[in-house]
């Protein structure tokens, strides 16, 4: 693959057809015909034997719409209405018969891709992703057409480009990050700035581990997307049956099953005396099988998986429990021991109720802290700053104590300063028109019980939830849901992460959707600090289970302190299970190239040079895939 030619037919081509195309305003069924014509004249699909004139032809015959040949899955950096109609025809096509090689190529491209994508939640998640998917597909065309790395991903599950990814070795992103620093610190040192230089290689550092932190989870949950139908773990490859694999508490449940499903989010793996009602945990669950990450109208399948939350540096612990990490919904209630300030509620509570405090407050009162702390997510927040103009910025804690208050001297009739007058009219303007969405609050009937109008708030039925999103310290999941359960009468609130694994809200051409969950933690109003809630993930039994399957999967001798266990700690022991992993991944262990390999190779190998002589250049990627939703609470 040539990458200049990549660009060039991207940038030049591509971009300028449809920019040219919006800017006559075209209907957009006659833009997306002309844009599939324009683009399969100049490029036929990589690896495949189909000209621009039969690609073209297929489109014509009321063939599904193929869509904007592009970069590959999900890469549109371009106007969104072109996008949305297209998405899904596009996709269509790729996973019609003719398409097998560049399908084959697109998911490979998109499966080499790094967890970390530098960019993607700073605003400009579409230009960020096709940079990264720029940069896997000559690796993703070479996987396809080296013998060895079709054995090795036979074999382990994971492509040799992603094994870099979770090592930090190679051309991954930890190597880049790291390459980077060094380059800025000799200049730094050149110029006589040595300890200038020294601060910039250590965060280098720094940033280079985070980029491959949690990776492998990325890697093994990939692999489990791409069959039409779920895959039993133990029919997958040596990577998700390894040291690795036992941080999930459970993987490949279906959709329907909803009792596995809330066994593992509910009590399943709790500590004795910390138990969560049924009646959340059906909340719950009703959330994840037919909530934001779940299209109602599609027929496709849904697998679930749940994760630990002491897995990820125990960043799901902290998320869940909103120790300065998590959803503003879930950091307005909680704090640790090592936070000094109050929580926002306990602010809120004092405004109403005086000095003393407590946890008296009405259901309607409840109900209106909750919609706010779930309605100021990062963007409607940044949104709000914005429309104050002048302003001070604020915070999204410092946003949630203002408006909360404000609102509520506003119906006892107090002045208000200027600086909260101005918060509560762009505020209730935003959401007057439409720019801002109020989140729902919903009852145990279903009914929605909340209200931008406090004297319209209605009095619950049960137990009230709502959800928001966050960007998560665990990287494999980006951008996460976090749904609450609060339990007005008990003064308790029951919270969830869940995440759901696509790109742009599409599943793998040809695949299927995976969602991660992890369990419900419990807290009581006021509470402070936490206890650990529910068991290790990693234990013991399950980390020997795990090396003795790779060491027979491989076919390598188990090296008797790793069969034992015999380890100071469980700590210790899943660690040095990972580093006799990783060693083995280093070594291609267990890897033989056999002769279906190499006819595999060889097939794909001609299928690209039939292209290549049918253009008379390297043809390009093309396809929408995964495309573009409408980013929503799950984004």
């Amino acid at each position: 693959m040539n990458p200049s030619l990549f660009q060039f037919v991207l940038n030049s081509s591509i971009q300028n057809e449809l920019q040219n195309q919006a800017e006559a305003e075209l209907p957009f069924e006659e833009r997306a015909k002309n844009f599939a014509k324009t683009t399969a004249e100049l490029t036929p699909f990589i690896g495949d034997a189909i000209t621009a004139k039969e690609a073209y032809d297929y489109f014509e015959n009321n063939q599904p719409v193929m869509g904007s040949l592009m970069a590959g899955a999900a890469v549109l950096p371009f106007a969104p209405q072109i996008v949305k109609g297209v998405a899904r025809k596009g996709k269509q096509f790729l996973e019609s018969p003719v398409m097998e090689t560049p399908r084959n190529v697109l998911n490979q491209t998109a499966s080499n891709m790094p967890t970390t994508i530098k960019g993607f939640y700073e605003g400009n998640p579409i230009g960020s992703f096709a940079r990264d998917f720029t940069n896997e597909i000559a690796g993703a065309i070479d996987t396809r057409l080296s013998a060895t790395s079709r054995a090795f991903q036979d074999v382990w599950g994971i492509s040799e480009r992603k094994v870099q990814d979770v090592l930090g070795k190679g051309s991954a992103p930890a190597v880049r990050t790291l390459d980077d620093a060094k380059r800025k610190a000799d200049i730094l040192r050149e110029s006589g700035l040595t300890k200038e230089a020294d601060a910039v290689m250590e965060q280098g550092r720094k940033d280079a581990t985070k980029t491959g932190e949690d990776s492998a989870f990325t890697a093994m949950s990939i692999e489990g997307q791409q069959g039409k139908t779920i895959i039993p773990v133990e029919e997958r490859g040596a990577f998700a049956n390894s040291v690795y694999g036992t941080e999930y508490t459970a993987r490949a449940i279906p959709q329907d099953d909803v009792v596995k499903l809330g066994d593992e989010i509910g009590n399943g793996n709790r500590l004795a005396g910390s138990l969560i009602p049924d009646s959340v945990t059906n909340r719950m669950v009703n959330h994840l099988v037919k909530g934001p990450h779940v299209d109602s109208k599609s027929s496709d399948i849904y697998e679930y998986q749940v994760k630990g939350l002491d897995a990820s540096r125990t960043a799901g612990i902290k998320e869940s429990e909103g120790f300065r990490n998590g959803s503003m919904l879930v950091r307005a209630f909680n704090k640790g021991d090592s936070e000094n300030t109050i929580t926002v509620f306990d602010s809120y509570i004092k405004a109403l109720r005086g000095k003393k405090g407590g946890t008296d407050l009405t259901p309607e009162e409840s109900i209106e802290f909750l919609q706010l702390a779930s309605t100021l997510n990062k963007r409607n927040v940044d949104q709000i700053n914005r429309a104050m103009f002048k302003a001070s910025q604020m915070t999204d804690r410092q946003m949630l104590d203002s408006l909360a208050k404000a609102r509520y001297y506003q119906r006892e009739g107090k002045n208000l300063t200027a600086k909260q007058n101005n918060l509560v009219k762009v505020f209730e303007d935003l959401v007057r028109g439409g720019q801002i969405n109020l989140n729902r609050i919903t009852d145990e009937a279903g009914n929605q019980v909340g209200n931008l109008d406090f004297s319209k708030i209605k009095k619950p039925k049960g137990n009230v939830a709502t959800s928001s999103y966050f960007l998560s310290q665990q990287k494999e999941l980006g951008g996460v849901n976090q749904a609450m359960v609060m339990d007005i009468k008990n003064k308790t609130n029951y919270t969830m992460i869940s995440d759901g694994h696509d790109i742009f809200g599409e599943a793998p051409l040809g695949g299927h959707h995976l969602i991660t969950a992890q369990p419900i933690t419990k807290r009581k109003w006021g509470e402070t600090g936490f206890k650990t809630q529910h068991k290790t993930t990693a234990t013991k039994e399950k980390i020997q289970a795990s090396v003795a399957d790779t060491a027979e999967r491989l076919g390598v001798e188990l090296p008797a302190k790793l069969k034992t266990g015999d380890f100071k700690d469980l700590g210790t022991y899943r660690r040095a299970a990972k580093a006799w992993t990783d060693d083995l991944l280093r070594k291609k262990q267990g890897v033989t190239v056999g002769q279906q390999h190499m006819d595999a190779a060889s097939e794909s190998a001609r299928k690209l040079k039939v292209a290549q002589n049918a253009i008379g250049t390297t043809a390009t990627v093309g396809a929408t895939g995964m495309l573009i939703n409408e980013m929503s609470n799950d984004e």
